[in-house]
């Protein structure tokens, strides 16, 4: 579950605007690659991966949440959680499905990339090509 209590021109906005111009924030993108769960049926899943260490604190350096839609869609998220890749090789996170299509949302630089007015689709969604 996510909840985010205000959504325009306030830290952390899904929204900015300056007069007659808006832009969507990274955050907007995440709420909406989140959208084809809601209502959707949860499905089991199970993921192994590496670990992201941070002093003396250890999370997964990778989640995944799946579900099923009322048409029978499945649809599947796997997020990585660190900015660093946890993985020494290709081999240590592999997934595939026959049949499907997926997006990404990477930004262009992993160091605090953003949208601005000048460049307000900088970071956003897409096609993913299995690369």
């Amino acid at each position: 579950m996510a909840n985010i209590a205000q959504t325009v021109n306030v830290l952390q906005a899904m929204i900015l605007t300056d007069g007659p111009k808006m832009l969507l924030t990274p955050t907007y993108y995440v709420y909406f690659l989140y959208k084809v769960h809601h209502d959707a049926t949860l499905l089991p899943t199970e993921l192994a991966g590496p670990e992201y260490a941070f002093e003396n604190d250890k999370v997964p350096a990778m989640n995944v949440s799946a579900s099923r839609d009322s048409s029978g869609k499945v649809h599947v998220s796997l997020v990585t959680s660190t900015r660093i890749t946890p993985w020494k090789s290709k081999r240590d996170c592999r997934a595939s499905w026959p049949n499907g299509s997926a997006d990404r949302f990477s930004p262009p630089a992993r160091n605090y990339a953003h949208n601005t007015f000048e460049k307000p689709e900088n970071v956003e969604p897409a096609s993913f090509n299995g690369r």
